[in-house]
């Protein structure tokens, strides 16, 4: 072979890993699903495309059979047609049933081509992909779904707010009125000379129970509202109502709660009683939305809850426990809610924040609460909460600035008390 002859096959060469380095970036770029296997049906080379559309990671796939991501209904089809492709060179319009890697199917419409060795026999396939209109309409109902699902459920909490304002209007005077009835009838007895404890004790209770269930429709209706202005809140005072309002639903599941709150001058607890611990000051202030900050513990309670009859009805519990405690700093507070459910599962933790992600039964939430919660949190109060497996159950931890400190500390600052 003469100097020219090597030199232009030396050329050629170059040329040839040129228009391969070139193929490879364009199929790198392309929209289109891409992958290559051998005569064995094992996996060479895959784009970011495949890996996106069925969810896995490069090591997942490379050296894979890829029988192993086709639905077991359709590897009869797979072998058929791989082997029509070797035989014929090329496969037009091959529908595949493909397994997502999140576990649901997915319809994928292959065409192919195959490379040959010089002598001409098989060397690859490179084959890409689309999905099927019928996969694409299949996700855009899904879309549409969500969508109206999420304009019901808000349609629904409007329409509950409205219920709730008229059986407020409708309760508010029967409740005063039984209040007049109830301290006439004492003021009756006190004239007609029967000063009994009895009747005193009873009338105090009686009144009690009046304040209560008013103070019961005005959480309500403050739950539903739109207004969502910043005040200086107490914690201790929104936790406290927060029980209250959730009181009776924990004694009826066989939960009991521990309330604990430190400060530098008092220490508090109480335990299955609803009563406001005496560390609060204008120190200990943390300014918020009164509101916002019930329905981030109102969920949190919620989630506990949940998570406890879950347990006890699959026998890992006998009872449920709840412990509330609030500790404040002279910066922050730190208010942690620990229940002894069973733990959350390390993918799922991970996972804990993000929108429409939920640990729950189907039907039984659609997990926007921690993701608002931690939007409301961090956005609007510059705290931060975490989520993690504790000894026997969850904690949840939030921390977040007092009044007094809000200007001078720092988000990194809380997020290492």
């Amino acid at each position: 072979m003469c100097d020219s002859d090597r030199r232009i096959d030396k050329d050629s060469l170059r040329n040839l890993k040129n228009e391969n380095a070139a193929l490879r970036e364009l199929i790198r770029r392309s929209s289109l699903g891409y992958q290559s296997i051998d005569a064995n049906g094992i996996m060479l080379d895959i784009n970011q495309v495949w890996l996106d559309t069925l969810g896995y990671a490069r090591e997942e796939v490379i050296g894979r059979w890829f029988g192993d991501f086709i639905h077991e209904t359709y590897l009869e089809k797979f072998k058929k047609g791989f082997a029509h492709l070797r035989e014929k060179g090329i496969i037009e319009d091959f529908t595949f049933i493909m397994k997502h890697k999140a576990g649901h199917a997915m319809e994928l419409v292959f065409n192919g081509t195959i490379e040959r060795r010089p002598d001409g026999t098989f060397l690859r396939s490179h084959s890409a992909f689309r999905r099927s209109e019928a996969d694409i309409i299949k996700d855009e109902n899904r879309v549409y779904l969500g969508i109206e699902e999420r304009i019901f459920n808000k349609t629904r909490l409007e329409l509950m707010g409205e219920m709730l304002g008229a059986i407020a209007h409708q309760w508010r005077q029967p409740l005063n009125a039984l209040a007049l009835i109830v301290q006439d009838t004492q003021e009756a007895a006190e004239i007609s000379g029967l000063q009994s404890d009895e009747i005193k004790s009873n009338t105090a209770m009686a009144m009690e129970l009046i304040m209560k269930m008013s103070s019961t429709i005005d959480s309500f209706r403050s739950f539903f509202s739109d207004r969502h202005e910043e005040d200086l809140i107490s914690v201790t005072s929104v936790l406290t109502e927060c029980i209250s309002l959730v009181f009776s639903q924990l004694q009826q599941c066989g939960i009991d709660f521990t309330f604990i709150c430190e400060s530098s001058n008092d220490y508090f607890i109480c335990t299955n009683e609803v009563k406001l611990p005496p560390c609060q000051s204008q120190e200990n202030l943390i300014k918020c939305s009164g509101i916002e900050m019930k329905h981030i513990f109102l969920n949190i309670i919620s989630n506990a809850r949940y998570a406890i009859v879950k347990a006890i009805m699959s026998g890992h519990r006998s009872r449920g426990k709840i412990e509330f405690h609030v500790r404040f700093s002279a910066e922050c507070v730190v208010i942690t809610v620990t229940n002894n459910g069973e733990n959350i599962p390390e993918k799922a933790l991970s996972r804990i924040f993000e929108p429409y992600f939920t640990t729950k039964d189907e039907g039984e939430g659609i997990g926007l609460g921690l993701f608002i919660s931690k939007t409301v949190i961090e956005k609007y109060m510059r705290g931060t909460i975490d989520i993690f497996n504790c000894e026997g159950g969850v904690t949840v931890r939030i921390v977040l600035p007092l009044a007094a400190c809000t200007g001078s500390t720092s988000k990194t600052h809380l997020k290492t008390l």
